[in-house]
């Protein structure tokens, strides 16, 4: 991402996306990393890509145990 504007919106998203799925997680640290900038007007699709992929991670735990 190129500008602080782009990587900021991007960090609250994730940051908005695990407040509401940390109780999936416990003790567990997780790391995102954005790969491309979302669109200015994406919000609604990062949020249903990143409950997705945080509904992943939580089937792999529980597969695991943690």
């Amino acid at each position: 991402m190129r500008n602080a504007v782009d990587r900021n919106r991007a960090r609250r998203w994730v940051r908005e996306a695990f407040r509401l799925n940390r109780h999936r997680f416990g003790g567990v640290d997780v790391v995102v990393q954005v790969r491309r900038c979302p669109p200015r007007d994406g919000a609604a699709a990062a949020r249903t890509e990143l409950a997705k992929l945080f509904g992943e991670l939580d089937a792999r735990l529980r597969e695991r145990g943690i």
